[in-house]
């Protein structure tokens, strides 16, 4: 194969809960140049986010390999219809980085909470902090007690009806609220939403369930892209393009540093201004590269280099 591709799993601090599928762990696959050993990109689809498997990947790779290795080495070559999403992601950005020669960058971040649950928000820069996983009440009660000049993004995904939603945001009024992310079950009644409450709305899941241009998001005003599902960078581009009045917030699905800086690569080329939800290696136990990617809620370009005790097994 014109790559190395070999297997990673990291240990996560906590469990994750990923649409009511708790993880202990992230595995995925890295795309390694074939000469320097460094790590390029990387596939790895979420269980509970992503349709495909692990196993699915490790498989379409095996029996994909003479398709993928002319889509590598020639630039008119396109991947085949049925290629996953986490696949179609991590072999387009192996073939922009291998023809690219990027300078470094640096990108802003949100800070992630998991819940509501916490002692203390940070004071300053944007925030980001899971709701909807309990009751409504619980989540009103608080929201009602925080505290912060943060600028907070609040993702709910979709588990709130309605009247959930407008209560919720009532309860929000002394808070500065940047969107509430995926409010309604019912994407339908997502402009009943915006005309009762002037919330500004973020999509996530819907993305990826309609791409085409759509009645509901005349009032959106922002796209939250998780490429590792979302797939094709150019489709990506392409929806930059349908709807340029939108902000686009790149999202992490819990990637390592390798695919990490891809998606940062890719926000600082379509969103540059941006504060991106990429805050998310502090989950980890530890890492597979040497160095530091992320320092104070900013994300710092550099070249990657795979850790010496995962270079000596190659």
């Amino acid at each position: 194969m014109s790559f190395l591709l070999i297997p990673f799993e990291l240990d996560f601090i906590q469990l994750i809960d990923v649409f009511g599928k708790p993880q202990s762990k992230r595995r995925g696959l890295l795309l390694l140049d074939p000469v320097s050993k460094s790590p390029i990109s990387e596939c790895s689809p979420l269980p509970g986010l992503n349709r495909e498997t692990f196993e699915e990947c490790c498989l379409f790779f095996k029996k994909s390999e003479l398709e993928i290795n002319h889509y590598i080495l020639n630039q008119k070559t396109i991947l085949p219809v049925n290629t996953p999403p986490s696949i179609q992601f991590a072999l387009e950005s192996y073939k922009v980085s291998i023809n690219k020669i990027e300078d470094s960058f640096d990108l802003n971040l949100n800070s992630l909470y998991l819940d509501l649950n916490i002692s203390q928000f940070s004071e300053k820069d944007t925030i980001k902090v899971k709701v909807g996983r309990g009751s409504i009440q619980n989540d009103i009660a608080l929201v009602s007690q925080l505290s912060t000049n943060a600028s907070i993004r609040f993702d709910a995904n979709r588990a709130w009806t309605l009247e959930e939603a407008c209560q919720f945001y009532a309860a929000c009024s002394h808070l500065n609220v940047d969107y509430i992310e995926e409010p309604l079950r019912r994407v339908s009644e997502l402009d009943q939403f915006y005309t009762r409450t002037a919330c500004s709305i973020a999509l996530d899941e819907t993305i990826n369930i309609d791409r085409q241009t759509n009645d509901h998001w005349s009032f959106i005003s922002t796209f939250i892209i998780k490429p590792t599902r979302f797939g094709s960078i150019q489709e990506i581009r392409k929806l930059k393009q349908l709807f340029p009045d939108k902000r686009l917030v790149f999202s992490s699905s819990f990637e390592s540093e390798v695919g990490l800086s891809q998606i940062a690569s890719l926000a600082h080329d379509l969103s540059p201004k941006e504060v991106h939800g990429l805050n998310t290696l502090k989950f980890f136990k530890h890492g597979l590269t040497d160095g530091t990617l992320i320092s104070q809620n900013t994300y710092c370009k550099r070249n990657l280099k795979l850790k010496e005790e995962i270079l000596s097994t190659l």
